[in-house]
Order: C-alpha cells, then structure tokens, then sequence
C-alpha cells in the first residue's frame, strides 16, 4: 500500500469517527429513535450491501475495510452516548448503579435471577428513594409522591402518612 492510499484511509476512519461523535450530538440525542432501530439497521444492512458490492465490483478486498469502516463510525458513536448518559444526562445526578446510567441491559440480565418487584426493592434500600434505574428512567419510592401522584397538596413532608 503506497503512503498515499494510507493517508487516504486514515483520513477516511478519521472523518467517519468525526461522523459518528455528531450523528449523536446533533441528531441522537434528542428524540426518541429506539421507536426507529429496524429502520436504522434496514438502512444499515442497505448501505454495507452497496459498499460490498461496490469493492467486489472494482475486486478489491471487502470484509476488512468494511469492518474499520463500522468500528470507525460505531465506536465513536457508541462512546459518545456514554459519555453524555453518564457525565451529561438530567439524571446524572440520582444515585443508583452505574451501568443504569448506561443500558438497561443491568437490569434485564438481573431478571434471570430475582423477580423484579424484589431487585428493586433492594435497589431503593440500597440508594434511596429516588434512584436512577435506566438511561432515562428512575423509581421514586417515596410517601411524598404517593400523596402527590393521588392528587393531594403536600406542603412539607409532615402532612404525609407513614407508608413503608
């Protein structure tokens, strides 16, 4: 590989990591796009068809660059979300397990061994009240919000029943 096609593959990884750090920030990080993931993997599956066929077409080598070409674009982009969900996100600062801040994979793989009802009781006794159990979900166990969630005016913690 002559010094010109490296350069010109490293500036290629270069702009697609660049890409893929603002596809989340620009686009990503507002909405609601798990509703969207089938479409987004249809667009994907379409768009490494095309370039597979593009590199047979020209005989060239195609699983390796294709390969760089996502772990360029998806690392990047996968790291970003991280960063924002853990160091940027509204809930940042409820406490609860940090991979909550993450996915909620935790969650699902804690399932297969304690129903549900009891890992989050435990979640609560272990941090508190209000705790972060998701990338944008958090449990709220608390005598305070039960009065407000049944439509009673709380005006400080002494008007509310005991409840445990």
């Amino acid at each position: 590989m002559s010094d010109s096609s490296s350069t010109s593959a490293t500036t290629a990884l270069v702009c697609l990591a660049v890409s893929g750090i603002l596809c989340h920030r620009l686009y990503f990080i507002r909405g609601e796009h798990h509703l969207r993931g089938p479409q987004y993997v249809a667009t994907w599956a379409l768009a490494m068809l095309a370039a597979a066929s593009y590199m047979a077409f020209i005989k060239t080598d195609i699983l390796k660059p294709l390969l760089l070409a996502n772990i360029a674009f998806f690392g990047p982009l996968y790291g970003s979300i991280v960063v924002y969900r853990v160091f940027e996100h509204p809930l940042r600062h409820f406490d609860g397990p940090r991979l909550a801040a993450v996915s909620k994979i935790w969650h699902f793989a804690h399932m297969f061994t304690t129903p549900n009802h009891l890992f989050l009781d435990e979640i609560i006794k272990k941090y508190g009240d209000f705790v972060r159990t998701g990338t944008s979900s958090r449990r709220a166990c608390s005598s305070l919000c039960v009065a407000i969630v049944r439509g009673r005016h709380v005006s400080s913690y002494s008007t509310v029943f005991e409840w445990e």
